[in-house]
């Protein structure tokens, strides 16, 4: 019987690690999925704000990159300019919101900002609703860092979007350029050739997993980001 209840306990611990079958029911079983994945994510946002706050070697009138994955992917070494990766992947806007000038620098020569990606994607929240969080955000900016210059990158699109997920994307993009607009702030265009393939979702060469993108897709977004960045992208060119 010890024999067994140990083969027994061998092949759970294996499972549990994942070497054997069945890990990912078993660990179901003690924590509901769910709940795991919004506990780890939870502790994976706490652990990226603390290292925001121990930044202390950033250079005086670097750019400031926020937003969810693609700013934490952000190839920031591409830039001419000195910057600063603020990015928590998975961040809805409001959560960006709340914590907006955590680990901002004082010295400030441009912001990048990458907005709603989560709400759009996961939520399918209206356009309203993210200009009026995105608002907030601008409001924020304007009196804590006022005339820096802030530039908005359009939400990009994903490999194989249904028709209704496209026009949510316009819709949405398009709230937010006008809110870019009316505070004098530059909106960058994504959903265009060549990230944009023919039927208007995300052009497969510029992605490995039909969402982020790769190093080519970056190689496009930083380009445009000096080109049509605005003042912030004139920075970044150097």
């Amino acid at each position: 019987m010890l024999g067994l209840a140990a083969a027994a306990a061998s092949a759970l611990a294996l499972s549990w690690f994942d070497v054997l079958p069945g890990g990912y029911t078993l660990r179901g079983w003690v924590e509901p999925h769910a709940v795991r994945e919004a506990r780890e994510w939870r502790e994976y946002r706490e652990d990226r704000l603390a290292h925001f706050l121990e930044q202390d070697d950033v250079a005086k009138g670097a750019v400031a990159f926020l937003g969810s994955s693609t700013i934490e992917r952000m190839p920031l070494e591409a830039f001419a300019a000195p910057c600063v990766g603020l990015g928590i992947g998975m961040e809805p806007i409001a959560q960006l919101r709340d914590r907006l000038t955590v680990g901002l620098p004082s010295d400030l020569a441009g912001i990048v900002l990458y907005l709603a990606s989560i709400d759009f994607r996961r939520d399918r929240s209206s356009p309203a609703r993210t200009r009026a969080i995105a608002t907030e955000i601008f409001d924020r900016l304007q009196a804590e860092r006022p005339g820096v210059p802030v530039v908005v990158i359009g939400i990009l699109p994903e490999v194989g979007m249904a028709d209704d997920l496209i026009q949510l994307l316009a819709d949405t993009n398009a709230a937010l350029a006008d809110l870019c607009q009316s505070r004098g702030a530059t909106f960058l265009r994504t959903d265009r050739g060549p990230l944009r393939a023919a039927n208007r979702s995300l052009a497969g060469k510029f992605t490995d997993d039909g969402l982020h993108l790769n190093q080519a897709g970056y190689q496009v977004l930083v380009r445009w980001l000096i080109e049509d960045g605005g003042a912030t992208g004139a920075i970044l060119g150097g």
